[in-house]
């Protein structure tokens, strides 16, 4: 599986060491304040990961003026946005480690 990152605060890869399948994915591209958001449209990327809460109302928009649809767009820091990409869930989500392991006993009540 290929991710884009979006990572304007840059705690993507602490993120990804803790509770990520190392071995399931390739980054592609990281998207930050400084780098060319061209990453966004050149599509080499079934998932994109933002790791920005605060400023959801933006990307949104911005995803939406550039026809990126809502099904490869995953918040990461958010539980519910997993939730309805359960095949990312299963493939990039470390299960053994006790953040994984609180993750899929949440989605699995949902």
């Amino acid at each position: 599986m290929k991710i884009l990152i979006c990572d304007y605060t840059g705690i993507s890869q602490q993120w990804l060491d803790n509770y990520t399948i190392k071995k399931n994915y390739e980054i592609v591209g990281t998207l930050t304040p400084t780098t060319d958001k061209n990453l966004l449209t050149e599509k080499n990327w079934d998932y994109l990961l933002i790791f920005e809460e605060d400023s959801r109302s933006f990307f949104k928009s911005m995803l939406h003026s550039l026809n990126i649809k809502d099904e490869r767009v995953i918040y990461a820091l958010d539980t519910l946005s997993w939730i309805i990409h359960p095949t990312a869930v299963f493939e990039l989500i470390n299960m053994e480690n006790r953040g994984g392991q609180r993750f899929i006993a949440f989605f699995t009540m949902l």
